[in-house]
């Protein structure tokens, strides 16, 4: 069984989606302000020397868990580098809003082996309820990401 190190390296996201614990109507504000030392981005230095320790422990998978969406913090690229200068895996929640067809070339060139897209609805009309605030484009990324995951995946392949 593959070890899995679970990192957060933002609190940020582009959605307060209702059902979000973090991010939510009626949370966001009072969890973040009881807590405003956890509303902040590590430093790639910071995650660095947590990937060297966990290099160290045997941990074989990194996987960036959501509560802040990865693809806000700007240095991703770097971040996903560095897992692979380590020789790890790279696994990652997404809503996927972000995430243009470069980006996703981008994070599978830089080692991305899984992800997970939100998807909430294939509809705009029921996607923009529940992502806020949902743009027409964003709701697009989403519901192409994993047919371009799947499609630039296998051109890496063979």
């Amino acid at each position: 069984m593959k070890s899995i190190l679970n990192i957060r390296v933002t609190s940020s996201c582009n959605y307060t989606c209702g059902m979000c614990p973090f991010h939510g109507e009626g949370y966001s504000a009072d969890y973040f302000q009881e807590r405003p030392e956890w509303k902040r981005e590590m430093s790639l230095e910071e995650v660095e020397t947590i990937l060297i320790k966990a290099k160290e422990a045997g941990i074989e998978k990194i996987d960036f868990t959501p509560n802040g969406e990865f693809f806000t913090y700007k240095k991703w690229r770097e971040v996903l580098a560095l897992v692979q200068k380590y020789g790890m895996q790279s696994t990652l929640t997404t809503n996927g809003g972000l995430l243009s067809e470069q980006d996703i070339k981008d994070a599978i060139e830089l080692g991305l082996s899984h992800v997970a897209i939100s998807i909430d609805s294939v509809h705009y009309d029921t996607y923009k309820i529940v992502r806020k605030p949902a743009t027409k484009k964003a709701f697009e990324n989403a519901i192409n990401a994993p047919i371009l995951f799947k499609q630039y995946s296998n051109n890496m392949r063979g």
